[in-house]
């Protein structure tokens, strides 16, 4: 148990004594260097304290902005991780994805295109489709990974697929 922690529980005391021990004793240097008598009758040495409590403000600042950042994103990922997974038939509700399947066997086999859903729903501004990926498999697993894919669904309506073909070029010398 560190030696300077107080016997009555308090905040400070337990951060203090859930802290690696390296970080501890660090702690402990820098405390006993700052409280030494000698920095508080120099100037120089009081404002040199200022600047380096200045320093640590913003550079704690930046870290708690990190943690929280880090918090939110690890909620996303739980919450999208909870969500129940999408599959063909929610492929097959879409027009696009009805109109694919009437032309192709989910147990076809080739090089896919995947199309996110275009975000702008509105008439107006500019309209697209990204291209997310392309992908060689099985129909059936390729609907499952797209349908699942970040940007495939925007507004409702999903993305589509689109078979292609490769053709190979090189040197035939």
């Amino acid at each position: 148990m560190p030696r300077n922690v107080p016997s009555k529980p308090s905040s400070v005391a337990v951060t203090l004594s859930s802290l690696p021990r390296w970080l501890f004793e660090s702690l402990e240097q820098i405390d006993a260097g700052v409280f030494s008598g000698d920095t508080f009758h120099d100037d120089y040495a009081r404002q040199t304290l200022r600047d380096y409590m200045g320093r640590w403000k913003v550079g704690l600042k930046e870290v708690d902005r990190q943690r929280r950042e880090q918090k939110i994103e690890a909620e996303r990922v739980a919450r999208k991780a909870a969500q129940p997974k999408k599959g063909i038939e929610d492929f097959r509700r879409t027009h696009n994805g009805g109109e694919f399947l009437e032309k192709h066997a989910l147990d076809e086999t080739g090089t896919w295109q995947i199309y996110g859903e275009d975000p702008n729903c509105d008439m107006t501004g500019y309209h697209s489709s990204p291209l997310l990926e392309t992908v060689t498999g099985k129909l059936s697993d390729v609907i499952v990974h797209a349908v699942n894919l970040e940007g495939f669904w925007n507004w409702g309506c999903g993305g589509y697929l689109k078979k292609i073909s490769i053709k190979e070029v090189g040197s035939s010398q």
